[in-house]
């Protein structure tokens, strides 16, 4: 399903815990984000079925907004390598996300895969800047985890 549509990449700092969680949790227990929660509850729903639909497009269009929120409410989410790599699927069609909480270690772009293939040697450039950083091999696991 879906070959040469992922792009994975360790972004050369493990992750850090900036209880970027508990922040997310203690915003929305006082009543000051419920409304960006709905939202992302809501990309999520749409991610998922794009994803279900086999609908690329939109998938991307679900997955850039909710990371877009969770940004808003969290800038420290991503670091500064996160950041680059975010803005650089983004400018080349595509959709990327911080794994975990954020805060360092991981992010991953899905797109078509002209946009992937165009974005693999952006991220290659990027990733070069710091030595610990590297892409990461993906494919998608057809039975899941167990």
């Amino acid at each position: 399903m879906w070959p040469g549509c992922l792009l994975a990449a360790y972004c050369g700092a493990p992750h850090v815990s900036k209880d970027i969680n508990g922040t997310w949790v203690r915003q929305f227990v006082a009543g000051k984000t419920r409304r960006q929660w709905h939202e992302i509850a809501d990309c999520s729903r749409r991610f998922a079925e794009a994803v279900l639909a086999g609908d690329l497009h939109n998938a991307v269009i679900a997955m850039n907004r909710e990371t877009e929120i969770r940004c808003e409410l969290t800038p420290e989410v991503l670091d500064d390598m996160g950041q680059r790599l975010t803005t650089a699927a983004r400018k080349n069609g595509c959709g990327a996300r911080f794994t975990g909480a954020g805060g360092g270690g991981c992010v991953w772009a899905l797109g078509q895969p002209d946009n992937i293939a165009g974005l693999r040697p952006v991220w290659e450039g990027l990733l070069a800047h710091h030595p610990e950083a590297k892409l990461l091999s993906t494919r998608i696991d057809p039975v899941g985890l167990l």
